[in-house]
């Protein structure tokens, strides 16, 4: 059984690191990205869709071109010239029929299918990720962006781990995940846990001794006992 002490614990440092996450947005945050600048749901949607796959910088331009476009100007392009738009980033054929079926789908509904977690994932290419997105910028849905930037980073600071083949399937950790998104300013925190796993808590080398949270990262505490004892020999 966990002690009432252990809770605590947890819960101050489940709050340090939304305190950080946040921070770290508002001081070092990509405000640049365009789909940051908009609360519409659509245009969060038609991101998402864009950015799998491939990087932010490639979907930037990409996304410049179509976020002038109502669902209804999408859903009336031909469907190669729409995929032309999206060659930069792959699999564009595969986008671009995915893109009108959903732009479909938000027609058919007025809109309504991109407030409903069900229903935005019935959606083709839609999971758990992009609808939680989607409903956290556009209506601040403390949902949680969990892929495998935030798995490696929750390993790390938190120790939590998952042994599932597809981690993004454990219903366990998405539970861990959902503990961790603050209710105030969740978009924020999202945004600002993406780019700290992008520039800080990299896969590969990352820069401990500039993070902004290695005090309470378990990780971390456990690579400076290592080092510690590797001294002491």
């Amino acid at each position: 059984m966990v002690s009432r002490q252990h809770k605590l614990q947890r819960a101050a440092k489940i709050h340090l690191f939304q305190r950080a996450m946040i921070t770290y947005w508002q001081q070092n945050g990509r405000h640049e990205l365009p789909w940051r600048k908009t609360t519409s749901a659509w245009n969060i949607l038609l991101a998402e869709v864009l950015l799998r796959k491939t990087t932010s910088a490639q979907a930037a331009a990409v996304y410049e071109s179509l976020a002038p476009y109502s669902p209804a100007e999408i859903v009336g392009m031909d469907q190669a010239a729409l995929a032309g738009l999206l060659q930069p980033l792959g699999i564009h054929q595969v986008r671009a029929k995915q893109l009108q079926q959903i732009a479909q789908a938000v027609i058919d509904s007025g809109g309504t299918v991109l407030e409903s977690d069900a229903a935005l994932r019935a959606l083709p290419g839609v999971g758990r990720y992009i609808s939680n997105s989607v409903r956290c910028c556009a209506f601040g849905v403390p949902a949680p962006a969990m892929d495998t930037n935030l798995i490696r980073v929750m390993n790390r600071v938190f120790g939590w781990t998952s042994h599932r083949k597809r981690p993004r399937e454990d219903r366990k950790l998405w539970q861990c995940a959902e503990a961790l998104v603050p209710d105030d300013m969740p978009r924020e925190f999202n945004w600002g846990m993406l780019d700290f796993a992008a520039a800080i808590c990299t896969q590969r080398k990352p820069k401990c001794e500039q993070c902004p949270i290695n005090e309470i990262c378990t990780y971390y505490a456990a690579n400076r006992q290592v080092q510690a004892l590797e001294m002491a020999e």
